[in-house]
This record gives structure tokens, C-alpha cells and sequence, in this order.
């Protein structure tokens, strides 16, 4: 078991251009985003598409924080943290900091003896990224860098990554975005790259209970390396504002074969409080996977 952990923990080296073989882990917490990465909104929301602002819109905000948890079944073992705040520099720039952990537990140490040994095998991807974007007309854009450490027992290495996104809304009930997802800064291949695209539609405006209801159409697309497509089918409605629900369902195939997952997610908005829960089913009876996350405005 030792030569295993050993030859893996070689596998895991990647030169300071690029991002860890580890962070492929953050691969699952996506899973539990039930709005295509590049559409998410929110002060996390800068991780997956640096292109989002919090300046623009009705509900615009001048500088806001959150975190975000994910938590998968005993038998996968993941858990990470995903922490963000955005602020706003006049009326067309803004900056933001997000920080993120994701780890894997439970991994004990054995020889020729099946009794486990004292301690744990550390694994976890941690990644630090500062970002910047600007608003010109109906046009988004925004850039982060990153710096990325990760560890596989006594096996470390480092990696920076840079990243950039677009939001375009050509009309009042569309919205476009794309963006970059672990992008190496040497422009060389690697394997934890993604790409995302994604289209979100009014659908429907009207009233609900007493309440002015908004029906929202998405679709989402996800590129992985070295090949894959990823295809994402969702819906979203809004009551008043303080209520949300959001669903969807990805056609995953990044890795030969075509699986289909659903993903609920349920926002409730109090006051400056914004709080999310969402469950993503697993594949290959691995479990579901969670997530929890609590944003605040800070400013207006």
C-alpha cells in the first residue's frame, strides 16, 4: 500500500505554470450548481466566471461576502469550502478575493498488515485567486489569477492558473457567458482545464400566489480535458425576489460514457441574508452530493 500511495502521490506533480493534478476535485463541486457555471451569480460565483459584477442590475450591491460548503456520502468522502467577496469600484469596474479547500478524508495508512497505522493520509487542493472586471454596455468581462497548493501525503506542489470570462446580454430577456475554468499560464495543455458556455431566458413574467413570479430557461455547456462534453438542461423560478428555486439536468460524458444527474437548489432570501441548499445526485450509486451556502450584502 505504501508503493501505492507513493507512485500516486508522484502522479500528482505539476509544474508552477499550471494547476495540480488535484484540483480535478473541484470537478465534483460543481455538481452541485443547478445554473450552469458560467451563469452563477453571487459573491462565490467569480470562482467558476470571473466576468460576474455586483454593480449592475436591480439588485446591484456594492461590496458583498459568502461561503459555500460541499459535502458528499461517507463512501466518496469529500468535503470543501469555497469562500468569496466581490466590491465594486465606481459604476463599470469591480474586484473580488476567493479563496477555496477541497479535500478527501478517511484515507488511512496500512502496510502488510491489514490494521491501520496512526494518522491519516492528507489530500486536499487549496487555491487563493484575486480577480478584476469592467462593464461596457451590455458586455461583462473579468479575469482572475490563481495560486494553487495541493498535497498527497508527503507528496506537494504549486500551480498558478489565469482565467477569463464574458457575460453578454444583447437584450433585456437574454444573457450569454463563457469562460475559463484552471486555464495553465504557460497556454499549454492540461488536463484539470474546463470551458464553459451558457444561455439563460425569460421565459415567463407573471403572478403567483399573490406574488410577481419570473420563469428563467438555461442551458449550459461544459468542455473538459483531454475530450468531453458536458450538456446542462435548466429552469429557474423567482418569487418576489426572496424566494428561489432552481433545477436541472446534465447530460455528463467527459469521460466516454453518457450518464444523466439531476440537481435541485433552493434559495431563501432575508434582508441582506442570502440562503442556499442544494443536492446533486451521484453516479454509480456513489451517493448524493450536498451543498449549503450563505451569502450577506454588506453594501449597497
Amino acid at each position: 500500500m505504501s508503493n501505492v500511495v507513493a507512485i500516486a502521490g508522484l502522479s500528482l506533480f505539476a509544474v508552477t505554470t499550471q494547476a495540480p493534478q488535484s484540483a480535478d476535485m473541484w470537478r465534483v463541486a460543481v455538481t452541485t450548481l443547478a445554473t450552469p457555471p458560467a451563469l452563477v451569480t453571487g459573491p462565490t460565483a467569480q470562482f467558476w466566471n470571473p466576468a460576474v459584477g455586483t454593480n449592475l442590475g436591480p439588485h446591484s450591491v456594492d461590496f458583498s461576502g459568502g461561503v459555500h460548503i460541499v459535502e458528499t456520502s461517507n463512501v466518496v468522502g469529500l468535503s470543501g469550502t469555497l469562500v468569496g467577496a466581490h466590491k465594486a469600484l465606481g459604476a463599470n469596474t469591480h474586484i473580488g478575493l476567493v479563496l477555496g479547500h477541497i479535500k478527501i478524508g478517511d484515507l488511512v495508512r496500512t502496510t502488510t498488515s491489514p490494521l491501520q497505522e496512526v494518522g491519516e493520509i492528507p489530500v486536499f487542493e487549496q487555491v487563493a485567486g484575486a480577480s478584476a472586471g469592467l462593464t461596457t454596455g451590455p458586455v461583462q468581462i473579468g479575469a482572475i489569477v490563481r495560486g494553487h497548493h495541493s498535497r498527497f501525503d508527503v507528496e506537494r506542489s504549486n500551480g498558478v492558473t489565469i482565467d477569463a470570462g464574458i457575460r453578454f446580454r444583447p437584450a433585456n430577456r437574454l444573457l450569454l457567458a463563457a469562460a475559463t475554468h484552471f486555464f495553465p499560464i504557460s497556454f499549454t495543455t492540461e488536463s484539470t482545464t474546463d470551458y464553459y458556455g451558457g444561455i439563460e431566458f425569460l421565459a415567463v413574467q407573471t403572478e403567483l400566489w399573490s406574488a410577481a413570479a419570473v420563469v428563467i430557461g438555461r442551458y449550459g455547456t461544459s468542455y473538459h480535458r483531454p475530450g468531453g462534453v458536458d450538456h446542462t438542461f435548466g429552469a429557474g423560478l423567482s418569487l418576489d425576489g426572496w424566494l428561489r428555486f432552481n433545477g436541472a439536468l446534465i447530460n455528463e460524458r467527459a469521460y466516454g460514457t453518457g450518464s444523466w444527474r439531476s440537481v435541485l437548489d433552493l434559495e431563501l432570501a432575508v434582508g441582506r441574508y442570502s440562503i442556499a441548499f442544494a443536492r446533486a445526485s451521484g453516479l454509480s450509486d456513489l451517493g448524493a452530493t450536498y451543498r449549503v451556502g450563505l451569502d450577506v450584502v454588506f453594501a449597497r
